[in-house]
């Protein structure tokens, strides 16, 4: 990967950016979501796919630890940018058991990536709803792309505590208003200082998987994953 990570982030930032201003609030009042929700979550399938195949297409175990460095290094560029959903998709590959089971490659990361990988982690924990991460976009200023599903994991939720036949919907609609307030303030990010390499773009571009896709793909690398090491 002869691009800087910096870079990376930049060009996902981009696009994650413009695919979350485009989502019409219609589409996140009650599930199942609208297609430009289904557009975010195949470019999150996309991404996390790039990185696990980026890595399993290596030859060597020193080759795969130096990728995987990479990938970290992208998702703390991720984390400066606040683009939180591009960053989830890389943890999420890191996290899979095809780069987990890497018992030969993982001990040649350098204890400084491994120290990221742990902060980065801890950041975007699952633990109590994502607590670490809606704590720290409390704090957030400027422009910020949220992981989306941790909205679309308190939609659900909303919906399981309040479902649209209950007599008193007060509690559903009060929780939703202040989820569709924070997409609103979101939406008005602005990365336009960002310079668009379009190379890097169509490396970047988006294929659409299927389920039955995904899981074939998934069950690929495991296999792919067996025969390294």
């Amino acid at each position: 990967m002869d691009v800087s990570p910096k870079i990376y982030a930049e060009q996902l930032t981009i696009v994650d950016a413009e695919i979350f201003g485009r989502i019409r609030l219609a589409e996140l009042l009650y599930p199942p979501f609208g297609p430009v929700v289904e557009e975010s979550i195949a470019r999150f399938n996309h991404v996390k796919m790039w990185c696990v195949r980026t890595i399993l297409y290596q030859s060597c175990q020193t080759k795969r630890s130096n990728i995987i460095s990479h990938f970290l290094k992208i998702a703390s560029e991720l984390q400066h940018l606040k683009n939180f959903n591009s960053m989830m998709a890389i943890l999420s590959a890191l996290e899979s058991a095809p780069i987990q089971r890497l018992k030969n490659t993982w001990p040649l990361v350098s204890k400084i990536q491994k120290q990221t990988y742990d902060n980065l982690y801890e950041l975007m924990s699952w633990e109590d709803n994502f607590r670490n991460l809606r704590d720290h976009m409390s704090t957030v200023k400027g422009s910020c792309v949220p992981y989306l599903g941790l909205y679309m994991n308190n939609i659900i939720g909303i919906y399981a505590d309040h479902p649209p036949n209950e007599i008193n919907n007060g509690w559903r609609m009060a929780k939703m208003e202040k989820i569709i307030k924070s997409v609103l303030v979101y939406q008005g990010s602005n990365y336009s200082h960002i310079r668009i390499w379009p190379s890097i773009q169509n490396l970047l571009e988006t294929y659409q998987f299927s389920k039955k896709e995904l899981s074939a793909m998934e069950k690929f690398n495991l296999r792919l994953s067996k025969t390294l090491e």
